[in-house]
């Protein structure tokens, strides 16, 4: 389970270090291997190669195979997409196209985990975000739920 945040650079390569807790966490539990896309284009998120596959079958679905829906959500997912390896040095490339438009060249990226991936998201962006639209009361209500994923009745 992946928690809590760092901060990260990437390098002239495209590659940016995974913070020490989250590398061992990555490789103790799953291994090196991740897959490195976007739901948005505003960030990057990396998955382990297993969750990544619990996710895929999902969105494989033979019942879905035609939706039109399913398929837009997989082409975007593939576009940006691609399974990679963390190196010895805990380094993981993002493709440049995602890293470009998710503005993560050059500047410091935050590194959240979020329970079963990390997302990095350009350090300015994110907490320009956060400043813009904060948790509030009605946010936490969510919290006080038996199931916070099921809605209240």
């Amino acid at each position: 389970m992946f928690r809590g945040n760092a901060f990260a650079t990437f390098d002239d390569k495209g590659r940016f270090k995974l913070p020490a807790d989250f590398r061992r966490e990555l490789s103790e539990r799953f291994g090196n291997e991740v897959f490195v896309t976007t739901l948005t284009g505003e960030s990057a998120l990396v998955f382990p190669m297993a969750n990544w596959k619990l996710w895929e079958s999902a969105l494989n679905d033979p019942q879905e195979q035609f939706n039109p829906d399913f398929e837009k959500v997989r082409e975007f997912l593939a576009y940006y997409g691609h399974a990679t390896v963390m190196d010895g040095q805990g380094r993981i490339l993002v493709q440049p196209l995602l890293r470009k438009d998710a503005m993560l060249d050059g500047e410091e990226v935050v590194v959240l985990g979020l329970g079963n991936y990390l997302k990095l998201e350009n350090r300015r962006k994110f907490e320009e975000r956060l400043r813009a639209n904060p948790v509030t009361r009605q946010d936490l209500r969510i919290l006080s739920r038996p199931n916070p994923s099921k809605p209240n009745p």
